[in-house]
């Protein structure tokens, strides 16, 4: 019975760290970039609301808690391809936080990274031929004046 008391005292905690009269956050969307995901959401147009908090999770575990002000949030250093979920609450100027929102879902992408290599590759490539063909020039002007040191010598023994 104490084990039965004690775990619904603990699924109780969280409910009664969030004020039920603050609002519940709204339409949160998470977008996907690279290595980094864009949480944002409707903000709330309660007044007594002064931020945020941004739960970040990972296969089900807690990565980071952030508090912020605005209605979004950048989160970075994140793995590609690995999905991650995010909830957002209200919270007020004492810290007290309402019900957390829906939870959103991204996966960083990395569909930016295969037409940076591609666009390096092709600056790269474009550098060595333009210094192959400097080089290229600079051996013609090269051969013309030993050419022209021959010629000159030629002419000399002849005399």
């Amino acid at each position: 019975m104490k084990r039965i008391l004690l775990l619904v005292g603990l699924l109780a905690i969280p409910t009664a760290l969030a004020q039920g009269d603050l609002p519940r956050v709204e339409d949160v969307q998470a977008a996907p970039e690279n290595h980094a995901v864009l949480v944002s959401w409707t903000a709330a147009n309660d007044t007594r609301v002064v931020g945020y908090t941004v739960y970040a999770y990972r296969d089900g575990l807690l990565l980071s808690t952030t508090n912020v002000t605005e209605n979004r949030l950048r989160v970075g250093a994140l793995v590609n391809e690995r999905s991650y979920a995010f909830q957002v609450a209200a919270r007020d100027a004492q810290g007290n936080l309402g019900p957390p929102s829906a939870p959103a879902s991204a996966a960083p992408t990395n569909s930016r990274d295969l037409l940076y290599l591609a666009s390096g590759l092709i600056v790269t490539w474009l550098s060595l031929f333009g210094y192959a063909a400097l080089l290229a020039r600079k051996e013609a002007q090269l051969d013309r004046k030993l050419d022209q040191l021959v010629a000159a010598r030629d002419r000399e023994e002849t005399k």
